[in-house]
C-alpha cells in the first residue's frame, strides 16, 4: 500500500510503499507531535506514482499543531477542503489507506 507524506514547509511530497501498519511512535516522529488527530478524506481518490489509488484515505495530523504555532500545510489543507472540511492543516501530515492504521 502507498502512503503520502506531506512535509511542512512544502517541498517534494514523499510516496512511501508500506507493507506493514504504522505504529504510534512512527507517526509521532514524522509528524513531530505528542497527540495525533485522524480524519477520513471521504470521496477523495489520490493516484500514486505506481498506479495504485488511495480511496477515501485517512489523514493523520498533529492534534495540537495550531496551538503550538506550526506552519500551515497548504497541500494537506487543499485535500481537506476538497472533502468539505472548513479547516486547515498544519505541520507534517501523513495520508494513507485505513488498513495501515491499527
Amino acid at each position: 500500500m502507498n502512503t503520502l507524506h506531506l512535509p511542512t514547509p512544502p517541498s517534494e511530497h514523499i510516496w512511501i510503499e508500506r507493507n506493514n501498519q504504522y505504529d504510534l511512535q512512527e507517526m509521532y516522529e514524522f509528524i513531530s507531535c505528542r497527540t495525533i488527530q485522524i480524519i477520513r478524506l471521504n470521496g477523495l481518490i489520490i493516484d500514486s506514482p505506481n498506479g495504485e489509488q488511495l480511496e477515501s484515505p485517512l489523514m493523520i495530523l498533529d492534534e495540537e499543531g495550531k496551538l503550538t504555532g506550526k506552519e500551515i500545510n497548504p497541500i494537506a489543507t487543499h485535500l481537506m477542503r476538497a472533502c468539505g472540511f472548513n479547516d486547515y492543516a498544519v505541520g507534517n501530515v501523513i495520508v494513507c489507506d485505513g488498513g495501515l492504521i491499527n
